[in-house]
This record gives structure tokens, sequence and C-alpha cells, in this order.
């Protein structure tokens, strides 16, 4: 039982054996495999291992049923687009694709957002803030890309804060994107950090695999109630 995955209701949500050892962790072996190998593997090779988790993650989705496929899908594609964008030194496209995949999560959100929870956009107005305080100053030619960016997945975590789809664990997630991305920011901006790959795609696994997984559980629960 995956700790946290409550529906709306308080229904406690099973993942199954299949989606167990057939899909979850496999993709915590892969991502871990593909951090263990970072700098060892040929870059087609590497990119091949960087994209398996999330194509069994999307492999997943498609086949959630209960869940709203065409945003929870678009979502993990683009995120994987940007993943193989990065692999072959692509920063800008790989942002695009990111910020794209951002834009999914955001309407995936908006469906079941509850503006009574306003007081929670504290915690991603002061994310924001700090980040662009933190990088700004020395993105240079960058800036409109950077802020673009930063922007739109702070909206991003605005909206998981208010909705009631992702749940304890999807908002970890949604947390491990952010500072995933942070480190990112920081590492190409600011200054290098030697545990900036491993700390990068570590966090960025956890946030795909806990958000995946959220979404999931939630309309699983929710399924018998709007049946």
């Amino acid at each position: 039982m995956m700790p946290g995955s409550r529906g709306e209701e308080g229904r406690l949500v099973k993942f199954t054996d299949r989606e167990w050892f057939g899909i979850l962790l496999p993709c915590a072996v892969l991502g871990l495999t593909y951090i263990l190998l970072l700098g060892e593997l040929a870059p087609l090779p590497g990119a091949c291992l960087k994209a398996a988790p999330l194509l069994l993650l999307i492999g997943w989705a498609a086949s959630a049923t209960e869940t709203p496929r065409s945003l929870l899908v678009p979502a993990l594609v683009f995120g994987l687009g940007g993943d193989l964008a990065l692999a072959f030194d692509l920063f800008v496209p790989g942002l695009g694709s990111f910020l794209v995949g951002h834009l999914f999560y955001t309407a995936l959100w908006l469906r079941e957002c509850d503006l009574r929870r306003w007081p929670r956009l504290l915690l991603p107005l002061v994310f924001y803030l700090l980040s662009l305080a933190l990088l700004l100053p020395h993105t240079g030619p960058m800036t409109l890309p950077v802020t673009l960016y930063i922007s739109v997945i702070c909206v991003m975590a605005a909206t998981a804060t208010c909705s009631r789809i992702p749940g304890f664990w999807g908002l970890l997630g949604v947390g491990s994107f952010l500072l995933s991305d942070l480190v990112i920011g920081w590492n190409r901006f600011v200054e290098p950090l030697a545990w900036e790959r491993p700390f990068v795609m570590g966090t960025y696994y956890a946030a795909q695999i806990l958000l995946c997984a959220a979404v999931i559980a939630h309309y699983r629960a929710a399924a018998p109630a709007r049946a």
C-alpha cells in the first residue's frame, strides 16, 4: 500500500503487485542505475537508460483508465522530452519541453482546485521570489526564458498546493521538482556543483514517480464515489 495514498473520501488505495514490481520498483532501480553510471555511458545508451523510468510511468499512466490521461500522459511525455534534450546538452529545448509538461500538470491540478486553501500559496511564492533573487543576477541573455520557466513551475506548484489531487506524496513530488530545477539553475548560471547531476536526477525521478502515483491513487480512490 502506498503511504498516504488516500482518496478524497478517506479510502486507502492499494497498488497491485504488478504495479509495485512491474512499474514502481523498476522505475526506482533504473533511476538509481542511471545515477550510479553517470559519466560512464556513451551518450546514446545513457539517454536510453535515462528515459527508461519515464517510459514505464507513461505506460502506467496511459493504462490508468480512471485518471485524466489526456493531461497526465502529456505531462510525463514532455518531461521525457526534456530529459532527452538535456542528455544531449540541448538546454533551451529541454527547458521548453519541461515548461510544457508543467502546464499540463497545472491543468490537471486545476480540475479539483479549492481556493479555500489559498494560505498554502505562501510557500510557492517564497520559492518563486527566492529563485529569481538567486538566479537572475547571473542568467545574462537567458534571463527571459529562465524567468518564464520559473514562473510556470511556480504556478504549477501553487495550483498543486490548492488542489485536492496530489495529497501529501504528490506535494512532496512537487517540492522535489522545485528543488531539482533550482539546483540545475544554480549549477548552470551561478557556480558548478560537483554533486549536481546525481542530486538532480534523484530528486527528478522521485518527483515524477510521486506525482504519477499520487494522481493515479487519487482518481482510483475517488472512482467508486463517482460511479
